[in-house]
C-alpha cells in the first residue's frame, strides 16, 4: 500500500468528516486507533502516516461505508482508514489509550506510547526502529531490557520473534545515538 503521506491536519479534517457523515446516519462510531496514526495524531512523533490503522468498535458497517465517502470527497486512497492490521493487537484492553477527536458520530481513542512500543517491538520491521527508540523514551525505557519487558507485559508470555530480538538488540545502541 504505497500512496500519499497523511499528515496531522489531513487525518483530523477526514476524521471529522467521517464524524459529521456519521451523525448524519444517527450513529455513533467509536475507533482505536494505532500505528503511525496513533503516532501522528496523539503522541506528536511523527509529521505524517501513509494511514489510519483502525479497530473499529461500534457500528462497523457504517463506519466503513462513510470512510470510503470521505476518501472520495477528500481524494484519499480508499484504504486511508482500515483494519488490517488488528490481528496484531493484543488480547487485553489499552486502559491508558488517549482519546483525540469526540465528536458527535465519532470517537477516537489512539493506543498509548505502552502498547504502541510493545506492538512496534513485535512487528520490528526495519521501518519501526525510529518509531520504537521515540516510543522507549515517552514511557521512560532506557534500554532494550525494559522495552522488551514492557512488549511481554503486553502481549503476555507470548514469545519475541527472532526479528524483533535483533532489533532489541541494536536498541541501546540507537537510545545512546539519538
Amino acid at each position: 500500500m504505497n500512496g500519499p503521506l497523511l499528515s496531522r491536519r489531513q487525518l483530523k479534517d477526514a476524521l471529522e468528516r467521517l464524524a459529521h457523515h456519521l451523525q448524519r446516519r444517527g450513529v455513533h462510531g467509536e475507533l482505536y486507533v494505532f500505528g503511525g496514526g496513533a503516532m501522528v495524531l496523539a503522541h506528536s512523533a511523527r509529521e505524517a502516516t501513509m494511514d489510519l490503522d483502525t479497530a473499529i468498535r461500534r457500528h462497523h458497517g457504517p463506519v466503513l461505508a462513510e470512510a470510503r465517502t470521505v476518501a472520495e470527497e477528500l481524494g484519499l486512497p480508499y484504504w486511508w482508514l482500515n483494519e488490517q492490521a488488528t490481528s496484531y493487537l493484543p488480547a487485553g484492553q489499552d486502559v491508558q489509550a488517549t482519546v483525540v477527536l469526540e465528536r458527535p458520530g465519532l470517537t477516537v481513542l489512539a493506543a498509548s506510547p505502552r502498547h504502541l512500543l510493545a506492538l512496534k517491538v513485535r512487528a520490528a520491521r526495519q521501518s519501526d526502529v525510529a518509531d520504537i527508540v521515540v516510543l522507549a523514551r515517552l514511557v521512560g525505557a532506557t534500554s532494550a531490557e525494559e522495552a522488551e519487558r514492557i512488549a511481554t507485559e503486553i502481549f503476555g508470555d507470548e514469545p519475541l520473534s527472532e526479528r524483533s530480538r535483533a532489533v532489541l538488540a541494536d536498541l541501546d545502541d540507537a537510545l545512546r545515538e539519538s
